[in-house]
């Protein structure tokens, strides 16, 4: 937040900054606001608030306890900081249902812009699942914006191409694959708290498979290129001929120029 990328809005939540240009160092901060800024700091925030966690704690909790205070703190921090972020989202819904704040009323969001919303449902459905505290909040948001995505999905010559504005009753005529990515994910992330269809994340102590390896990588000394190809006679014939040839057509043309 020192940065200013991310400030306290006037309502109840953060508002969350582009970036900024390097021209300034970095220093002139660019004020437009996009769904998938928010989101993507969001679903962050909510896998930090689920794994600094403590069974029977809530994001409230204090550190009063000595053994287990610094963990409870974490989950205390992490707890605020995704109020803060789930607070912010509304910026992005009209009467309920998700919309590109920054683009869609004036009808210039470009190619990229116009998938941002699935990204943004995404980050939203990850949200709920990892954080139950939000989960009736957000997905209030989300099943709206998935009816009313599905509405829009009646145009084209196929009559099921998707559109762009939501909260437009219908197809706007607009179509493309943002339109598509992005009502495919919101109506998909409806489905984020069914537990046999998307089971909660997994750790070292509750089921998970996956193996790291700090040391990947490091005790590689091979300085053999693995994918090296290998050029038979065959091959440098045929080169041979083909640079001929190019040779040729090469000095008829320059016969042609000078004649």
């Amino acid at each position: 937040m020192n940065s200013g990328y991310i400030i306290n809005g006037n309502n109840s939540g953060y508002v969350v900054y582009d970036g900024a240009g390097i021209a300034a160092n970095c220093t002139q901060v660019a004020k437009q606001q996009w769904s998938y800024n928010l989101g993507i700091l969001m679903s962050g925030a909510a896998y930090m608030y689920n794994y600094t966690s403590i069974s029977g704690s809530s994001s409230k909790s204090s550190s009063s306890n000595s053994s287990t205070g610094g963990q409870v703190a974490d989950a205390a921090y992490w707890g605020q900081e995704l109020d803060n972020l789930v607070g912010g989202m509304e910026f992005f819904f009209k009467d309920g249902i998700m919309y590109e704040h920054q683009c869609e009323d004036s009808a210039t969001c470009n190619n990229d812009q116009r998938s941002f919303k699935s990204i943004f449902s995404r980050c939203l459905a990850i949200t709920a699942r990892l954080a139950p505290d939000h989960a009736s909040n957000i997905m209030d948001y989300l099943s709206k914006s998935a009816e009313a995505a599905a509405k829009t999905c009646s145009g084209g010559t196929d009559g099921i191409t998707c559109g762009q504005k939501w909260t437009v009753d219908g197809w706007d005529t607009l179509y493309g694959l943002g339109e598509q990515l992005s009502a495919l994910e919101v109506m998909q992330s409806t489905l984020i708290l069914e537990t046999d269809v998307a089971p909660a994340p997994l750790s070292n102590s509750t089921g998970g498979t996956s193996q790291g390896n700090t040391n990947a990588g490091l005790d590689t000394k091979d300085a053999t290129n693995v994918n090296e190809i290998t050029v038979k006679e065959k091959d440098k014939a045929g080169a041979a001929v083909i640079t001929a040839v190019v040779l040729s057509i090469l000095m008829a043309m320059c016969v042609w120029m000078l004649i």
